[in-house]
Parts: structure tokens; C-alpha cells; sequence
């Protein structure tokens, strides 16, 4: 798993700050008020990143990649 994230690790760096700004957007959005789910979004919050950068570097960035090489 750790090599899987090693490997996406640009695109973790690319979309990091997005997701971030995002997710207080998401958090306004679900008006999350509760200190229980406010503790499980900041804990599901660096899962959901990670997953999806995983998705991107698997859908994305890849796939340029080999084409590019």
C-alpha cells in the first residue's frame, strides 16, 4: 500500500490543496455542527485524499505517462 501512495505521491501533492479547500466547502454544505462528526470528517478527510489521488494517478496520470514515454 505504501508503494501505491509512493507512486501516487505527485498527484497527492497536485491535489492535496484542492481537496482541502473543498472539503470546507463540503463541510459548510453538510452543516456539520456535531464534535462526532465533525471528529469523523477531519478522520475520513486525509482517507478520502489519499484514495483519491490513488484513483487519479491510476486514471490519469498513468495512462499519460506510458503514452508520453
Amino acid at each position: 500500500m505504501l508503494v501505491a501512495i509512493g507512486d501516487a505521491s505527485y498527484s497527492l501533492y497536485l491535489l492535496h490543496t484542492f481537496l482541502l479547500d473543498a472539503s470546507g466547502r463540503w463541510r459548510f454544505h453538510l452543516d456539520i455542527q456535531s464534535p462526532r462528526l465533525l471528529l469523523a470528517f477531519l478522520i475520513a478527510l486525509p482517507i478520502v485524499i489519499v484514495l483519491l489521488s490513488l484513483l487519479w494517478y491510476r486514471w490519469v496520470e498513468r495512462p499519460l505517462l506510458k503514452l508520453l514515454s
